[in-house]
């Protein structure tokens, strides 16, 4: 009984600790997406399209390091569905169609703040 309860214990607490990283790094990831996304919109108001494109370019490169981390605690369909947003913004900005491209960013804005507020650590997730 002893033995089992200290398993149980084990087990709780790993899945907590898990729970807790696995949130802390889906945040930080998604959040930096955000702040390059309000660099990348303001560049793009400003004019300066060349700026744009390279700060959306540094986002792909980055989301591409962080995808088999990310892989693991999300499903990969909100993935790819941020990658369908990024280059939908990528396509629209070099074509000069402004509309789209800020109906992509705020798609990918609302797509990163969905994963967050869906991957904070809570009970549900522990369990």
């Amino acid at each position: 009984m002893k033995s089992r309860l200290i398993l149980v214990s084990s087990c709780l607490f790993v899945s907590v600790i898990l729970c807790v990283l696995s949130s802390r790094f889906v945040n930080a990831s998604m959040n930096g997406l955000l702040n390059d996304t309000s660099s990348v919109l303001a560049y793009a108001k400003a004019g300066q399209t060349e700026k744009a494109v390279d700060a959306l370019t540094n986002m792909l490169s980055s989301l591409k390091k962080q995808t088999p981390i990310l892989e693991t605690f999300l499903p990969h369909e909100s993935i790819h569905e941020i990658y369908a947003h990024l280059a939908d913004a990528s396509t629209s900005l070099e074509i000069g169609d402004t509309e789209d491209f800020e109906k992509a960013l705020s798609l990918l804005t609302e797509s990163a703040k969905h994963l967050i507020s869906h991957e904070k650590a809570s009970v549900s997730n522990i369990l």
